[in-house]
């Protein structure tokens, strides 16, 4: 991408004049805000900014290996989309927010809130906010790992790991390596449609997910011959902890609606900490950033080997009547489909670099 030909307003120079407006006249440490505290607000707004609008956008190129089917964004371009921000981020900035003092690691808390309860609401936002937005997925095959495969003795019944919150998207393997989309269903729909869907296997063409415990996965009709699953997911995230520091797994720009949903929990539960209305403002704050994320345009463009290819969902690519076992064939790109905010499907998949 050309160099830019102008100048702007360094960060140095904003948070400079933040400080004078909050009528911080001395030079830093200041007295009502920390510069800490100013340099960590400045990259929220700059952050959120990001987020709402979509301006900040750049180009790169990466070499694909022959037979790639499902590239992941922060894998291929750490630079450009690598998640970089950790939990004890997000603390620092709850701190500030609540009135605490910032120290994440010698902090254990106040009669308000405490680092176990903002920890613990930070991770569960964080979870609830994937499963909203489906913003980071997860691709899971096969299933299960070679050289297992799921018999017919099985009945269609598929255990899955418990880490998966959800499916976007499931398609069956056969043992000839074809590989077919399966549509998504409920169990209500399978009773509903047929009292004996269950009692004659075959090609299974839906799937049914319950989100319980223990997570299952049904095949309809049950499979008739072996094969596996190749799942693309929502997965609940790592376990945070502060004090060493641990990716929160969100796409940096997103990340502020994570604090802000934490927020919201943390001042509408009962005890000295609750704020009722700062908490429906912070939750007005986390639901702007699922819509923000939900409507997110991750490319502008793409080119495979200067030639231009087409933009497709998933969905769409999968139900093409042309592009039938496209997963299978190798040649030339000719349609990217987008998963989440982080998965691409290449189809069809490069025979060459």
């Amino acid at each position: 991408m050309p160099a830019n030909l102008y100048t702007h307003t360094s960060r140095a120079q904003f948070e400079q004049i933040m400080a004078l407006r909050l009528a911080e006249t001395a030079s830093s440490p200041f007295v009502r805000y920390l510069a800490d505290e100013i340099d960590l607000y400045t990259i929220l707004a700059l952050r959120t900014f990001s987020a709402l609008t979509g301006m900040w956008q750049t180009t790169q190129s990466q070499l694909l290996t022959a037979g790639t089917v499902f590239v992941d964004l922060p894998t291929l371009f750490p630079t450009l989309r690598g998640y970089t921000v950790l939990d004890r981020d997000l603390v620092g900035l709850a701190q500030y927010m609540l009135l605490e003092p910032k120290n994440v690691s010698g902090w254990s808390g106040s009669e308000q809130f405490s680092l176990v309860l903002v920890t613990q609401a930070l991770q569960r936002r964080r979870d609830q906010f994937l499963l909203d937005t489906g913003c980071r997925i997860t691709r899971h095959a096969p299933i299960p790992s070679a050289p297992n495969a799921v018999g017919p003795s099985d009945l269609g019944e598929v255990a899955v790991d418990q880490v998966i919150i959800d499916i976007r998207r499931a398609a069956w393997t056969t043992f000839d390596g074809k590989t077919t989309p399966l549509r998504p269903t409920s169990y209500w729909a399978l009773r509903g449609h047929s009292a004996t869907w269950n009692s004659d296997p075959g090609l299974p063409r839906t799937y049914a997910f319950n989100q319980y415990a223990p997570a299952i996965l049904q095949l309809a009709p049950p499979n008739a011959d072996l094969g596996a699953l190749d799942l693309l997911t929502v997965d609940a995230g790592a376990v945070l902890d502060p004090a060493t520091g641990v990716l929160v797994g969100v796409p940096d720009d997103l990340t502020p609606f994570v604090l802000w949903g934490a927020l919201a929990d943390l001042l509408n539960a009962d005890g000295p900490g609750r704020d009722y209305a700062r908490a429906i403002f912070c939750e007005s704050m986390y639901q702007l950033g699922v819509q923000a994320a939900r409507s997110t345009v991750i490319m502008g463009d793409a080119t495979f080997n200067g030639r231009l290819v087409q933009f497709s969902s998933l969905d769409s690519l999968d139900n093409a009547p042309t592009m039938q076992y496209w997963q299978n064939k190798t040649g030339v790109p000719q349609i990217v489909a987008t998963a989440g905010l982080n998965m691409l499907a290449i189809a069809l998949p490069p025979a060459c670099p």
